[in-house]
């Protein structure tokens, strides 16, 4: 199997920046994650939400015109301190209302000919790790795939 062509690095700082640009939009969150707590590639001390990129940003296929079709691979974690399961629940929920907004809202078009086709959570939410201070953090993985047309 030929091997993919990995998305070149101007490409996914184009679509990093809309991703942070769409979940700092999402109004879900408790009230202590505002957009200042809202990171690319990382997350706070205290309550907060990061955007991480995943490997497997590649192209997916190439058009003779020179149009291709991608995907970008991506997580949203996000950090809390719940004390009990019915905080747990409710911190966990907020991610799986994102998720649930982020495949439902209907990308707009990128810049310079990139289309949106589909935005989609690979994995549902789940706890990724917890610290000895009690801080949890869970994760929700998604792929966003796209078109960018010459």
């Amino acid at each position: 199997m030929k091997d993919k062509e990995i998305l070149a690095i101007g490409e996914q700082s184009t679509i990093a920046a809309l991703l942070l640009q769409t979940v700092k939009r999402y109004d879900g969150f408790p009230p202590a994650v505002t957009q200042d707590k809202i990171f690319w590639q990382a997350l706070g001390d205290t309550e907060s939400v990061g955007i991480y990129s995943l490997p497997g940003a590649v192209v997916l296929q190439r058009f003779i015109s020179g149009s291709f079709k991608a995907q970008f691979p991506f997580c949203v974690r996000y950090i809390c301190k719940p004390t009990n399961n019915p905080e747990r629940v409710g911190k966990q929920s907020a991610l799986d209302g994102l998720g649930e907004w982020l495949e439902d809202i209907g990308l707009p078009d990128l810049a310079d000919g990139r289309t949106v086709e589909a935005m989609e959570r690979t994995q549902t939410s789940y706890l990724a790790d917890r610290d000895a201070a009690g801080n949890e953090v869970y994760q929700c993985n998604f792929v966003l795939r796209y078109v960018k047309k010459n």
